[in-house]
């Protein structure tokens, strides 16, 4: 049985004992009101770690788990939350620093709404100055990417409560009795798509996917998953496309009808990453071309990229078009620069959901 009040935070650390030390004490601020338990657990640091210990009089609960073995998120995780004794599952990163009213606001959903599987919040950049993650969202160029990348805090896109498609990891609150109906997390995920996995999994079974904006912490983005040498992104990608794309290609044919019923047919790209690539392989195959590639970065015509010219941003207007699409997972930084290239003064940032 576990306690129906409690919330246990469960924590992977590798070595950035720093890090850790940081991210437990804006911990130990944000948690002070509640009923709680943390769960440490040393993911086969070559460091001395053992100072983290220290914290144990701090929280109400504290276990400190050694792993003989470097394991994956997912694994890392499942082995805590077999662990943990409270009701709801805080998934946190060890370079997540929460501000002091952040839990109470991702909490709530889950104690007001018994539909409601999992929550998140907004994280920012160090500096606190533009976001980092405000949910994450399915594109048309095959892949997720976090939504709100370098926005404004305050920007109202931002600031609304909602329904996302996916949610990240790094600040992820579960109830757990749905995170146990759905399996918990993938363990065949290598470092990345798991949170994704779970929480799609958790809509299938019929629970919402909540963004809490109001619950804001600080992420300094990778800097424990850099020592991890098992990453495989591509490996992650077909896993997650072959699980899901039931749900993801009625999705993609479903954007793709809706942009011919606009008229659109002929468009330009602003990008030239992973993410232009995969914009253009769907672009291609239903039938709508793809007259020039943009981005911040060119300066001169007369390269191309995959067989199509790549013109300076300021010389898209020799081209006939119809709209400007987006391919790169910072349109909130980029918007404001670049919407006077589109027709109508909008670019498309390809969101399917």
């Amino acid at each position: 049985m576990f306690d129906s009040e409690k919330l246990s935070v469960i924590i992977l650390i590798h070595n950035n004992v720093d890090l850790s030390r940081r991210c437990l004490q804006a911990l130990a601020d944000a948690a002070a009101g509640l009923d709680h338990e943390v769960i440490l657990l040393d993911n086969n640091s070559t460091e001395d770690t053992g100072c983290l210990r220290d914290f144990a009089h701090v929280f109400r609960g504290f276990k400190w788990i050694r792993n003989a073995q470097n394991s994956s998120f997912s694994i890392g995780n499942n082995r805590c939350a077999r662990e943990a004794s409270g009701r709801r599952l805080l998934f946190l990163n060890n370079d997540v620093f929460l501000q002091r009213e952040s839990l109470e606001h991702l909490i709530a959903p889950l104690r007001e709404d018994r539909g409601t599987g999992v929550a998140g919040g907004k994280l920012l950049f160090p500096g606190e100055e533009s976001v980092q993650h405000a949910g994450i969202g399915q594109m048309l160029w095959d892949h997720p990417s976090n939504y709100g990348v370098g926005a404004n805090p305050s920007d109202a896109r931002i600031r609304e409560k909602c329904e996302r498609f996916a949610l990240s990891g790094a600040m992820l609150c579960v109830d757990r009795g749905v995170f146990e109906k759905v399996g918990g997390f993938d363990e065949r995920y290598v470092w990345g798509t798991e949170d994704i996995d779970l929480c799609l999994k958790i809509r299938a079974a019929g629970f919402r996917v909540i963004y809490c904006p109001d619950a804001v912490a600080v992420h300094c983005e990778s800097a424990t998953l850099k020592v991890h040498k098992s990453n495989d992104a591509e490996g992650n990608c077909r896993l997650y496309r072959r699980l899901w794309d039931p749900l993801l290609i009625p999705a993609e044919q479903g954007y793709v009808r809706s942009l011919k019923e606009q008229g659109i047919r002929r468009v330009a790209v602003f990008g030239m990453g992973t993410a232009a690539r995969g914009l253009a392989r769907i672009l291609d195959e239903n039938d709508i071309r793809i007259a020039a590639f943009t981005s911040s970065g060119t300066r001169k015509a007369g390269d191309s990229f995959l067989g199509r010219p790549v013109i300076p941003p300021e010389q898209l207007e020799a081209e006939k078009y119809d709209r400007l699409m987006v391919a790169t997972q910072y349109f909130f930084e980029i918007e404001p620069k670049i919407r006077r290239y589109d027709p109508h003064q909008e670019p498309i940032y390809p969101l399917l959901n």
